[in-house]
């Protein structure tokens, strides 16, 4: 995936966090997230709750929604493909 605009500005912490929100699908929560995004544990639950904060992080909220969105489109065309076999 080329780095877009709203990449460059995010922290490799902050878009860890994105890709794992992202893509898991409900199987970790955000603080569980944030954890592994390399957060402190003891402050991962605040971390998890402000990054999705389109006020405070509205740049990670997009990249969120972007990443999502690709996702979405992904396997989109998996199924199409899928079907056609």
């Amino acid at each position: 995936m080329k780095k877009n605009s709203i990449e460059k500005r995010l922290t490799e912490k902050q878009r860890n966090f994105a890709r794992l929100i992202a893509s898991n699908k409900g199987s970790k929560t955000n603080t569980q997230c944030a954890i592994e995004a390399g957060y402190s544990p003891n402050r991962a639950r605040q971390e998890a709750s402000e990054l999705q904060n389109p006020i405070k992080n509205p740049s990670v909220v997009k990249y969120i929604e972007e990443l999502r969105e690709t996702i979405s489109e992904y396997l989109k065309r998996i199924s199409v493909v899928e079907e056609k076999k």
